[in-house]
């Protein structure tokens, strides 16, 4: 009986612990219809980095768009459709892939400069 009372109590105080991401606020940082999201932190985390997906975009708003980590000076790092932002070790550049040539390449983009540069070309090509 003292065995399955202690089981029990165990499994009560499980159900209560937090998870992570109830234990910090949480506050919405774009405000824009279109999916954004995958977002990224930068390694010194003053910045993040996330997608915009719009697929009946015709302003040119989709790609990379890099925002401060309270939200203000949002602007756009990379036009046309982009996946899969990372940040380098020391935040000078974010490497990611996409379509924008017509194939599904990888890119790299040097934050400082404000250059981006085509790293690796797709191997099966259209």
């Amino acid at each position: 009986m003292k065995k399955l009372t202690i089981l029990l109590l165990v499994i009560v105080c499980q159900s209560q612990l937090l998870s992570g991401q109830d234990m910090f606020p949480a506050r919405q940082l774009t405000f824009n219809p279109a999916q954004e999201g995958f977002a990224t932190w930068s390694p010194d985390s003053r910045f993040i980095v996330y997608q915009h997906t719009d697929l009946n975009d015709t302003t040119g708003n989709n790609g990379l768009w890099m925002v401060s980590a309270d939200g203000t000076g949002p602007r756009q790092i990379f036009r046309g459709l982009a996946e899969h932002a990372k940040w380098s070790p020391d935040g000078s550049m974010i490497v990611s892939t996409s379509t924008r040539s017509g194939n599904f390449d990888i890119w790299i983009m040097d934050i400082d400069a404000n250059k981006i540069r085509k790293e690796l070309e797709a191997i099966n090509k259209k």
